[in-house]
């Protein structure tokens, strides 16, 4: 697939989506050393508090094992990937007390509510 298929007019993705993503970019391409590692941390230890209780509400939903395979097999690996992005934030002489990355770790935390707030209410309005 081309590069220009996957492109999604920015008005068709709810701001909370779009904000959480421009923060991604930003961090990862312009931020300090210090935010793009938080960022790396928050990614895989968000990824680790929400694969889990995904599969759990969609099994809970009826979604068979085949169904959920993908969140699954996600939820078994994102331990690692969490432990990694520790390890390469600690080797980087940081730690999750340094002001730079608890600043990062709680502005993405917020974006990150607003990002599933949205999803959440786009979803109820789509079924009432």
């Amino acid at each position: 697939m081309a590069p220009q298929q996957l492109y999604l007019d920015p008005s068709h993705v709810l701001p909370g989506v779009r904000a959480y993503v421009a923060e991604l970019d930003r961090a990862f391409s312009t931020g300090t050393r210090q935010e793009a590692l938080a960022t790396y941390v928050f990614l895989e230890s968000s990824a680790v508090d929400t694969y889990g209780p995904l599969v759990d509400a969609l099994r809970t939903l009826g979604f068979t094992d085949d169904d959920v395979e993908f969140f699954d097999l996600h939820a078994g690996v994102e331990p690692e990937h969490a432990a990694a992005a520790d390890s390469m934030l600690q080797r980087h002489g940081l730690s999750a007390d340094e002001p730079a990355v608890k600043v990062q770790q709680e502005k993405l935390a917020g974006l990150w509510h607003a990002f599933w707030e949205e999803i959440d209410q786009a979803c109820r309005q789509a079924i009432e």
